[in-house]
């Protein structure tokens, strides 16, 4: 507003230089024809129109800035607008000072209306849960029935098995036998490793014990483990040097390891300590054998060896056999006209060294057929199912 004033001051400044006489009426706006001779109208004139441009840009400019200070809020319904009523016959300069604003009274604000509460939702029953079915209970196994028991004789292992010390088994084992007599029973079974477990207590309790020694070298032996096997074996007979067994199943493993030569050497050693007649006839066929394969005259050592013999018995017939003095045909007759109870025994061993004798003369497809009778027998305690085996595998190589 200031700078509008000054303009206005100015202006009636620059208004009494150029009159000559006053206004003759200040609030009509008439101003009295001047004496000058310049003629001054036309600088009323110019002076009217600019205090009339300056009076209307300053009121609306005022009523402006007074809308913007004092505009209402907003209403929901529409007002009517505030009117002003200006002073009668107001000069410029009070018209200016004496702006009246006229604010509109602001309109009640409605009262809110109460939010509808919602309405609670039934909750949703919970569905009945199926019930479970029963499982069906499985039928029980059937158990096993027992098997007599009974101890493994020669033909099972292939070599005499040491007997228990005394018909007697005590229930509670406080002896290395006791737990030697276990072991054998588990073996039987084929629970090997239940035996090595038992036979590692007999151990414990005497080092020294040979067939305990033995005994864990036959289970290590049917367990896959041959070089333990081996090892044990050799404790058995560093233990007692004439054990008959450690040293005829040393000389197999050695027979099928490779080392013929040290098979001659325990095969002749078994027939030299062995008090059973089967044990060393058997031994003879098995160092007949060796003897052939280290490149020795094995036939003629054996019709020798076995000259007093008494080899009417099983395997007699198989010795009389590779001596020349019995043919094939005597042999399989021998096999199937002796007592029922040993006849698998004569089966296997029998068909295997048949066989064997098919190998050595050249003829592999008669050896091969040979073979596989004795698999056939489903002898597995025999040591000459397990020969079969290696047979086959070195045929088929």
């Amino acid at each position: 507003m200031s700078y509008i004033l000054e303009a206005l001051k100015k202006s009636d400044a620059e208004r009494k230089r150029g009159e000559e006489a006053p206004l003759d009426s200040p609030e009509h706006g008439v101003i009295s024809a001047p004496a000058s001779p310049r003629k001054p109208w036309a600088v009323l004139i110019a002076g009217g129109f600019a205090m009339a441009a300056i009076l209307g840009l300053g009121t609306s400019f005022l009523m402006k800035e007074n809308a913007i200070v004092t505009a209402p809020p907003p209403a929901t319904a529409s007002a009517p607008a505030p009117v002003v009523t200006p002073a009668a016959k107001a000069k410029p300069q009070d018209m200016i000072k004496a702006q009246v604003v006229v604010q509109a009274e602001p309109e009640p604000e409605p009262e809110p209306k109460p939010e509808p509460k919602p309405e609670p939702k039934p909750e949703p029953k919970p569905e009945p849960k199926p019930e479970p079915k029963p499982e069906p209970k499985p039928e029980p196994e059937p158990k096993p029935v027992p098997k007599p028991e009974r101890k493994p004789s020669f033909q099972d292992t292939h070599v005499f098995q040491p007997q228990p010390s005394s018909a007697f088994r005590p229930t509670a084992l406080s002896s290395a036998s006791a737990y030697v007599d276990r072991a054998w029973e588990n073996m039987d079974r084929g629970l090997y490793g239940k035996a090595i477990a038992d036979l590692d207590q007999a151990l414990a309790l005497e080092p020294a014990f040979a067939d305990a020694w033995f005994a864990h070298g036959w289970a290590n032996e049917k367990n896959g483990n041959e070089q333990l096997a081996i090892e044990d074996y050799n404790r058995a007979i560093g233990a007692k040097p004439d054990h008959a067994f450690a040293l005829f199943s040393r000389g197999f493993l050695k027979l099928y390891g490779g080392q013929e030569s040290g098979a001659v050497v325990d095969f002749v050693r078994t027939q030299g300590v062995a008090t059973d007649d089967s044990l060393r006839q058997y031994s003879r066929l098995w160092l007949f054998l060796s003897r052939e394969r280290a490149g020795q005259d094995g036939r003629a050592r054996l019709k020798l060896d076995s000259s007093k013999e008494r080899l009417a018995q099983w395997p007699g017939p198989l010795i009389k056999y590779f001596s020349g003095t019995y043919r094939e045909n005597q042999v399989l007759t021998a096999i199937e006209n002796g007592t029922a109870a040993g006849r698998t025994e004569r089966r296997a061993t029998g068909y295997f060294f048949l066989g064997v004798s098919q190998q050595l003369a050249g003829k592999t497809q008669s050896a091969r057929a040979y073979f596989e009778k004795t698999l056939a027998t489903g002898a597995i305690q025999f040591r000459q199912y397990d020969a079969a085996h290696r047979e086959l595998e070195q045929l088929n190589r």
